[in-house]
C-alpha cells in the first residue's frame, strides 16, 4: 500500500483537530451561552492545550463564526434558489410561494439544528454587539443580505397578485419569529419529553395559518 503524503496526512490531521474543537465548542456555547464561553472552557472540552487552540481559531468569535455559518449560508442559498423560481418559472398561488419560503427555513435547519440555536441565542439575547466589529459586521452583512431576498420574494408574490398587498418587512419577520419559536419552544419540549418531536406537524400548522391569512 502507498503511504500518504506527509503534507496530505498533515491537513488530515488538522482538518481533525479543527472538527474536535468546533465539537467541543459547540458544546460550550450550548451549555455556557456566548456570553459565559470562553477559550479555557473550549479547550479543556476539547481536550488540547490553549496554545494549541488558538493555532485553529483566534478567538471564541472564530468559533462561533464557524458554527453559524453553515446555517446561514444555507438559508441564503435556499432563498435565492426560491427566489429564481419565483422570477422565471414563478409559483402558482401564494400558499406554495409562503411554503418556499418556510421550506427555505426548514432546510437551513436541517443542515444544522444546534448551529441555529447557537444563531437564536444570540439574536434573542442581543449579544451581537459584544463579538468583535469583523464578525458582527459580516454576521450583519449576511443576516441583512437573507433579509432582503425574503422581502424580495414576498415583494414579488404580492406584485403578481398572489399574496394580500402588506409591508413585506413585517410579513417576513412574522414568518421568521414564528419558526424560530417554534423550533426554540419544540426543542424544550424534546428535551423535557425525549421521543415526542411535533415539529413538523407545528410548523406546517404555522405555515398553513400564515398562508391563509396573506395568499389571495
Amino acid at each position: 500500500m502507498t503511504a500518504l503524503p506527509t503534507s496530505n496526512r498533515r491537513a488530515r490531521e488538522r482538518a481533525q483537530r479543527a472538527g474536535d474543537i468546533l465539537a467541543a465548542a459547540r458544546q460550550v456555547f450550548l451549555e455556557h451561552g456566548y456570553a459565559g464561553a470562553t477559550m479555557d472552557e473550549v479547550a479543556r472540552a476539547a481536550e488540547f492545550s490553549k496554545p494549541t487552540l488558538y493555532q485553529y481559531f483566534e478567538n471564541k468569535d472564530a468559533l462561533f463564526f464557524s458554527l453559524t455559518m453553515p446555517v446561514v449560508t444555507e438559508l441564503a442559498a435556499a432563498l435565492d434558489e426560491a427566489w429564481e423560481f419565483a422570477s422565471q418559472e414563478g409559483f402558482r398561488t401564494g400558499r406554495e410561494l409562503i411554503r418556499a419560503l418556510f421550506g427555505a427555513m426548514q432546510r437551513a435547519y436541517a443542515v444544522d439544528p444546534e448551529g441555529l440555536r447557537l444563531l437564536q441565542l444570540v439574536q434573542q439575547a442581543d449579544l451581537l454587539g459584544q463579538m468583535s466589529d469583523g464578525v458582527q459586521a459580516e454576521l450583519d452583512r449576511l443576516g441583512r443580505k437573507n433579509f432582503q431576498r425574503g422581502r424580495q420574494l414576498l415583494e414579488l408574490g404580492m406584485k403578481k397578485g398572489l399574496l394580500r398587498r402588506q409591508d413585506p418587512r413585517a410579513l417576513l419577520d412574522v414568518a421568521w419569529g414564528s419558526f424560530i419559536g417554534i423550533v426554540g419552544l419544540e426543542s424544550i419540549k424534546r428535551r423535557g419529553r425525549p421521543g415526542h418531536d411535533h415539529l413538523e406537524r407545528t410548523l406546517a400548522l404555522a405555515e398553513e395559518i400564515l398562508a391563509g391569512a396573506v395568499a389571495k
